[in-house]
């Protein structure tokens, strides 16, 4: 199904993959080079499509922070005189090397998250390589401005670093954020500390890896860890100037809490539970398959932006719904390392449990159906995976748990209405406000739409995910600031300084 007539049939190495897995085993980045860490011991990182365990990483401490933060500020004096293209053209090489070893990276991104590779994986991959590319690109544009004022004075500013960055990224998408984070900071001349998600620390390594080796020593530092033995000490570390992370609203909240007394910027990207409204004047044709792609099943549903509350004009409800249920059904679950696997395996046990939970909550309710799905999987070879088929629930009432909570596993919602103003009402009747979209052939009403719907990330008659270029965040509890554009660039990883210079004398 995913293989394209006439293409070149790829040939996976999975055994390339765990080899990869186990020379990164146990391994930190720090001060440029991999060195063993866990001052708290290891932990286990599995492969969620079968349960084994493929690498055991250090479960880094305070010693480890205060080292991979000190070799970061030794590396900024010497990263942040290199002037910005300098920069660029060298994150531009580093991206070529990265796409020099897609395959092998996507392999190894597959093994630990459970993606997909043909789906999930060489697109994360390839998509991270275009993040990179693109702040590579405008590094000329780090820019101060000069200023008309007072006679005899010249009055500019300048665009600098802001120091050491810490990052904290998801499993959900570890490449994706890797790249969003480490590229604009790095471009604006900051080293930066990142601190790896504990089920998806290696293929964020291995690029770390690659991409160290033009930099100076200590530019860029990787840790595995626990967020109470890394997250903390990182956050409240002196040196560190700024934190932006990506994952659950409670851990930006807890973020949030660290740096407060430090009063220093932060990014937050957190979660969503994004509307996905289908109105009565919308071309099916491509609003009812957008509904499916908008569910994000190719990552499992584990997708900040997944369009999990589907909500559709009862006009065309059935018509929708029985393609979604069509479309639903004819995707393949299973091993993500086979081509033809269209969803893979969710991260981890304690994930599976938790979306089945949700499952399980709907039979409180009388009008509920399980239109599809809502079942586990299994196949010969991967019993102990954490599978499960696509699922559509409807008859739900709006203020449930499943309809209110943000899911991250492949479940949906469907939610009928008799107007654009009850869409409306009840897309925005949520404490999110990550992502949105409307199908509609009235201009009028999409105009309508973007003015009063409560989300960052707004579309109209496409459901695309976020990318380079593209102005991304959230609303309420969604996040806080932007990312992907030269402008959140400037906004979040430099900082300007106002000069006056009386030359009268």
């Amino acid at each position: 199904m995913n293989q394209q007539p006439g293409a070149k049939r790829r040939v996976i190495d999975r055994a390339r993959a765990e080899a990869d897995a186990a020379r990164l085993s146990g391994m930190n980045l720090i001060g440029g080079h991999l060195v063993q860490g866990g001052e708290h011991g290891l932990f286990d990182v599995f492969h969620p499509a079968d349960g084994r365990r493929i690498a055991q990483m250090p479960k880094s401490g305070t010693a480890e922070v205060l080292a991979a933060v000190a070799a970061a500020r030794s590396a900024f004096g010497t990263w942040s005189r290199v002037p910005a293209r300098e920069r660029g053209r060298l994150l531009a090489i580093a991206a070529d090397r990265i796409e020099a070893e897609l395959e092998a990276i996507s392999e190894l991104q597959t093994l630990e998250t459970g993606h997909a590779i043909a789906t999930q994986s060489r697109g994360d991959v390839a998509t991270a390589i275009d993040m990179i590319r693109m702040f590579a690109g405008v590094s000329g544009e780090l820019k101060g401005t000069t200023v008309p004022d007072a006679a005899n004075v010249l009055h500019f500013t300048t665009c600098e670093p802001l120091g050491v960055i810490a990052a904290i990224l998801p499993w959900n998408g570890p490449l994706f954020s890797f790249s969003s984070k480490i590229a604009p900071a790095l471009v604006a001349g900051n080293t930066i500390v990142v601190k790896t998600a504990e089920t998806a620390p290696l293929a964020v390594l291995r690029c770390a890896e690659i991409i160290q080796k033009l930099l100076p020593e200590g530019a860029i530092n990787i840790l595995a860890g626990q967020g109470r033995h890394v997250g903390e000490p990182l956050c409240t570390h002196p040196d560190v100037a700024k934190v932006t992370f990506t994952g659950s609203v409670p851990v930006g909240r807890t973020i949030m809490g660290y740096v407060a007394d430090k009063l220093i910027p932060v990014t937050l990207e957190l979660g969503g539970k994004n509307p996905n409204i289908v109105m009565e004047d919308a071309d099916l044709s491509i609003a009812a398959p957008g509904v499916v792609a908008g569910m994000r099943f190719a990552r499992q549903g584990q997708s900040c932006i997944a369009g999990a509350r589907i909500i559709l004009h009862e006009a065309i409800y059935d018509e929708v719904i029985e393609h979604a249920v069509v479309a639903m059904n004819a995707m393949k679950v299973g091993d993500p390392f086979d081509e033809a696997t269209d969803i893979g395996a969710i991260i981890s046990a304690r994930q599976i449990e938790s979306v089945r939970g949700f499952i399980r909550s709907v039979g409180a309710y009388p009008q509920a159906r399980i239109l599809c799905g809502g079942a586990d999987f299994s196949q010969p070879g991967l019993e102990n995976g954490h599978f499960l088929r696509p699922t559509l629930i409807d008859g739900v009432p709006e203020d449930a748990d499943i309809c209110t909570q943000e899911i991250f596993g492949p479940v949906a919602v469907a939610m009928k209405v008799r107007s654009f103003e009850e869409a409306i009402r009840l897309a925005n009747n949520s404490d999110y406000g990550l992502a949105a979209t409307l199908w509609t052939r009235n201009i009028g009403r999409a105009m309508q739409f973007v003015s009063q719907i409560e989300a960052g990330f707004v579309q109209v008659n496409q459901y695309a995910g976020p990318k380079a270029n593209v102005n991304y965040g959230g609303w309420k509890s969604s996040g806080i600031g932007k990312e992907y554009t030269l402008e959140a660039m400037r906004n979040h990883f430099t900082r300007s300084k106002t000069a006056l210079i009386n030359h009268a004398i």
